[in-house]
């Protein structure tokens, strides 16, 4: 079988290019060591390694910056918001950290498709005014009227201090870098030459910033694209896989002197769809189990074998299903810390907390937190005691305990204690995890799950570093918010071989990559597509006039990794019949 990876060296090499000088950007970094490979079997003798960018990095690199994360961002922006409000009519941390994130992400997507802020925070603001025009116009306005007209009309002076702080303290959040970049990508794109030009490949929803900085790229000559699609999408007008492909062929100016390149045209092509129906997401699991097994069996070679999931929670049952027959695995996600069950037990923990009223912790919260294993690692008997007393005494509330009251059993006397201060929460959640972490040490079997304390220990300790600078933060649900918020940045990695084996992948690391067995589990409506899942404040109609993405676009997108797997691949889909719960 020939990959799109393969079929776009081959073009190059056929035109004497040297492979090793040509600088290359690819969908993922996933992509690059595939890409490695790919070139390395066109050559006779080893070379250094070509430069591989991925979209992201190549913008850090267009732009010449770094990008900052979403959460110390958020500080510096709260920073900028007093600038303008001050301190007396300004939202407290606790207050601003329930908005702030969303205005980020809207931030974000107005400099990643170029959007003039002026013309839109304009738009924006009078647009909300008028969609309460039954009672905005109203004299005299009452004060909570007053306040949802005033954020809306200063959203603009919100973004201009930010852009100003973050460019005079050389912090850059993710839209600022890619208007950074569509700046100077003129001057980058000099960089190179039609001997050694830049190599864009397996591109497809790009964002306008993205587009343009191609389009510069494309038009000084210095650089080639491929696209990882089938021409029967391109002559099919209304499907939406090749909708994006499409535009840039009708729309961009290189096109009309060059020809689209685009290699395959197998989609018509016979095909093996096997669609599978469990009652649920751990069943899901044990069918891929089974099918990797009779793979193996028939002498399958699993190096061209992969288990895509829609949903990466499935990632830890998913591994546990596997076979002790497929020797050589690779896991190309990684896990994140949010999808662990230690996450989901010290985020019980938390809400245990923050939920607590006059009366002491509600039963239900303090029950899930006891029916979790890791609280029967740390005492077992103590827990079954509390567990029976709630029971045979039918408490709604569990009143708190004093101070040091129940020493003989120190785990419960911590879920029992009252936390008024983020600093006695945070001191709360170290306690057991330095308990939970000697009792893990004790068993050699729990190594993965020392591996996922050691990361929440980290997120912990960088909450506490965070409210040691930040002494507005008061509230324990501010505390909750920016655990939730740490935990995904953290992200266990398996050690494998990457090109070697079983491939376990999640949805958009598949792209430009090729594999003759796909397994692809959770295609559930909700899950591919994701459905209208984006928080924003952005209103549907004002994107579609500004030019930004939708969920349609969204479809789109799913449509293209979905059905894009029919042009080389056999197929195996699994996907739950359990009735939804909503």
């Amino acid at each position: 079988m020939n990959t799109f990876l393969h079929d776009v060296i081959s073009s190059l090499y056929s035109q004497n290019y040297n492979l090793s000088k040509l600088t290359y950007v690819v969908p993922s970094r996933r992509v690059a060591t595939f890409l490695n490979k790919t070139i390395a079997a066109f050559l006779e003798q080893p070379i250094f390694e070509p430069i591989v960018y991925s979209v992201e990095d190549f913008i850090s690199h267009t732009a010449k910056v770094e990008i900052a994360s979403d959460v110390d961002l958020l500080f510096d922006f709260y920073n900028s918001y007093l600038k303008i409000e001050g301190n007396n009519t300004a939202d407290s941390l606790d207050e601003f950290i329930t908005w702030a994130p969303t205005i980020l992400k809207d931030f974000n997507e107005i400099d990643r498709f170029l959007v003039p802020p002026s013309d839109f925070f304009n738009y924006l603001g009078n647009l909300k005014e008028l969609e309460q025009g039954h009672w905005s116009i109203l004299e005299p306005k009452t004060e909570m009227i007053e306040k949802y007209l005033h954020f809306w009309k200063r959203l603009e002076l919100y973004y201009s201090q930010f852009t100003k702080d973050c460019t005079i303290n050389g912090i850059v959040y993710q839209g600022l870098a890619y208007r950074l970049a569509f700046a100077k990508a003129e001057y980058q794109s000099t960089q190179y030459s039609k001997e050694t030009p830049i190599i864009f490949l397996g591109l497809n929803a790009l964002n306008k910033a993205e587009e343009e900085i191609i389009k510069i790229f494309l038009d000084s000559n210095n650089a080639k694209i491929f696209y990882d699609s089938d021409l029967y999408f391109q002559e099919n007008q209304y499907h939406e896989a090749g909708r994006f492909i499409r535009r840039y062929k009708s729309h961009w100016n290189y096109f009309e002197q060059h020809n689209l390149n685009i290699t395959s045209n197998n989609f018509n092509a016979p095909k093996s769809i096997n669609i599978i129906g469990t009652s649920g997401p751990i069943g899901m699991c044990q069918v891929a189990g089974k099918l990797i097994n009779k793979l193996n069996l028939e002498s399958i070679n699993l190096d061209t074998t992969a288990i895509v999931l829609a949903d990466e929670a499935l990632l830890l049952p998913l591994l546990s299903a596997i076979p002790e027959s497929a020797k050589h695995l690779n896991i190309t996600m990684g896990l994140t810390l949010d999808k662990t069950p230690l996450a989901s037990f010290f985020n019980q923990l938390i809400k245990l907390k923050v939920e607590a009223t006059d009366q002491g912790f509600y039963y239900k919260n303090v029950i899930a937190v006891l029916e979790s294993h890791f609280s029967s690692l740390l005492d077992q008997t103590a827990v079954k005691e509390l567990m029976n007393t709630i029971h045979k005494e039918n408490l709604v509330y569990i009143p708190f305990l004093e101070a040091n009251q129940d020493t003989d059993n120190l785990y419960i006397n911590q879920l029992r204690s009252e936390v008024i201060t983020t600093t006695n929460l945070i001191n709360y959640l170290s306690n057991i995890s330095d308990a939970l972490q000697s009792k893990l040490i004790e068993n050699e079997n729990k190594r993965l799950e020392l591996e996922q304390l050691l990361g929440i220990h980290s997120v912990i300790e960088q909450i506490r570093s965070i409210i040691d600078v930040q002494s507005g933060i008061t509230d324990l649900r501010t505390i909750q918010y920016l655990f939730k918020q740490f935990l995904p940045q953290k992200k266990l990695d398996f050690i494998g071989e990457p090109v070697k084996g079983l491939q376990v992948m999640g949805l958009l690391e598949t792209r430009a990559l090729d594999y003759e067995n796909i397994i692809m589990l959770s295609v559930n409506e909700g899950i591919l597509p994701a459905g209208k899942s984006t928080a924003s404040y952005i209103p549907y109609d004002m994107k579609i006039k500004f030019g930004l993405p939708t969920y349609t676009d969204k479809d789109s997108v799913y449509a293209y990794h979905f059905i894009g797997y029919y042009n080389d691949a056999i197929t195996l889909i699994s996907y739950t019949t359990q009735k939804q719960i909503v």
